[in-house]
C-alpha cells in the first residue's frame, strides 16, 4: 500500500463516514458538510454503511 506523504483533508459530500484517525482509540462519525484531516505519512480506517461521497485534498506540507 501507498500512504501518501502529504497530509489529508477529508470532506464528506453526501451520505456518512465512520473513521478511525491515526492514533485515535474510538470511530468518529461525519456528516454531510463534515471534514476531518490526516497527517501525511499516515493511515486511517473507514466504514462506510451508505452510498457516501468524500473529496480527498492533499495539502502542502
Amino acid at each position: 500500500m501507498n500512504i501518501p506523504a502529504q497530509p489529508e483533508e477529508i470532506t464528506v459530500i453526501t451520505g456518512a463516514l465512520k473513521v478511525l484517525l491515526p492514533g485515535a482509540p474510538n470511530w468518529q462519525m461525519f456528516i454531510q458538510g463534515e471534514k476531518f484531516f490526516v497527517h501525511g505519512h499516515s493511515e486511517f480506517n473507514l466504514q462506510v454503511s451508505n452510498v457516501t461521497s468524500y473529496l480527498c485534498r492533499y495539502l502542502s506540507k
